[in-house]
């Protein structure tokens, strides 16, 4: 992991708990790295949602929320965000400016949200995810790629931190 990864939060997108919940040997590497850097794995309450969200038995969901506890829970400072009136606001503002840079712009909702999040907390915290398009550089830096091979297939996980400066120059561009 790069040194300026050290010591901060970084959400994990929801694509990575279920790649992880499927192949965890796959992302051994990825979350020792963590450990070493002292990274602290987070969630947001709309990845908590997203991963929870197709449970089809009582059981299912609780063996799910188990696997999010334990996750979560194996570190010393647990971080789950909360998705406030503040961040809705910003994930539209967000959501128009993805739109404006890509006219077929498909992100979800969810990834509206973690951009605010990023936005919200800026230089502290950072996200991973296998969904890469989903993060347009023109707002973001990509300040790492990780690869994991999953069965025969190599995936990217990219670590992404908001761009106030890159954000500032697309929001001028929509404005006009």
């Amino acid at each position: 992991m790069k040194e300026e990864l050290n010591s901060k939060t970084v959400l994990l997108d929801t694509n990575i708990i279920i790649e992880f919940a499927r192949n965890p040997l796959c992302f051994k590497g990825f979350f020792n790295d963590l450990v070493i850097s002292r990274v602290i794995p987070a969630v947001d309450e709309s990845i908590k949602c997203e991963f929870l969200r197709k449970s089809n038995s009582s059981k299912k969901l609780k063996e799910k929320e188990e696997f999010l506890n334990n996750l979560l829970g194996t570190y010393e400072i647990r971080t789950e965000l909360k998705v406030t009136n503040e961040i809705f606001i910003e994930a539209t503002k967000l959501s128009n400016l993805f739109n404006f840079l890509n006219d077929k712009n498909n992100s979800a909702m969810t990834d509206c949200l973690l951009a605010a999040q990023l936005k919200k907390f800026k230089g502290n915290l950072y996200l991973a995810t296998m969904n890469n398009k989903d993060f347009p550089l023109k707002i973001f830096d990509r300040v790492e790629i990780y690869n994991i091979e999953i069965k025969d297939e190599i995936r990217n996980i990219g670590i992404y931190k908001f761009s106030e400066d890159k954000f500032q120059n697309v929001e001028r561009r929509f404005n006009t």
